[in-house]
């Protein structure tokens, strides 16, 4: 099971290629999630914790990115979505409503995505390490599976809650004018 406690960063070998330098970076894998499919459902506050881990060690891959004018804006993206995939479930967590819940947890699962996305093209482009990112692709897959089920099924409650308590609709009494 994660544990935030348990994430001590170590050191891996994250690589920017270019023609000049291969530049490494600290990174604490975050495991390759086989173990959490037989392991008891994750609280909200290590689920916090995970998304944190994450955004943490996606701007440690992004820090040396941003010294090259080609991987500038990728660095900054990802560097925007994981932070706010994070902060915006921190306060998904707090909603006072669960039609705000449903609305920030979806924000959240678009975020983590588009997180996924720019280290999917990182990697394609060459300017990491395909085995170096490798875990960190890993952990935005899961973590945007579990944000985009949660989204799906706040959504499906929040469409089935208002299900319940539309009133009925009366047939065949329409006023005249």
């Amino acid at each position: 099971m994660f544990s935030a406690t348990a994430c001590q960063p170590q050191v891996a070998d994250f690589a920017i290629s270019n023609e000049n330098a291969a530049l490494p970076v600290a990174f604490a894998p975050l495991g390759d999630g086989a173990d959490r499919a037989n392991d008891s459902p994750m609280t909200p506050e290590e689920l916090r914790a995970r998304a944190a881990v994450f955004a943490r060690d996606a701007a440690l891959l992004a820090g040396p990115l941003f010294e090259q004018r080609q991987t500038e804006n990728a660095a900054d993206q990802l560097t925007r979505a994981s932070s706010s995939a994070a902060s915006n479930y921190r306060a998904a967590c707090h909603a006072q409503t669960h039609a705000a819940f449903t609305a920030k947890i979806a924000l959240v699962s678009e975020e983590a995505d588009e997180a996924l996305y720019w280290l999917q093209h990182l990697r394609d482009c060459g300017f990491v390490r395909p085995d170096a990112v490798a875990p960190l692709l890993n952990e935005a897959e899961q973590l945007a599976k579990i944000f985009g089920k949660s989204s799906a099924t706040a959504i499906a409650r929040e469409e089935a809650n208002r299900r319940q308590h539309r009133p009925a609709r009366r047939r065949g009494l329409r006023k005249e004018r």
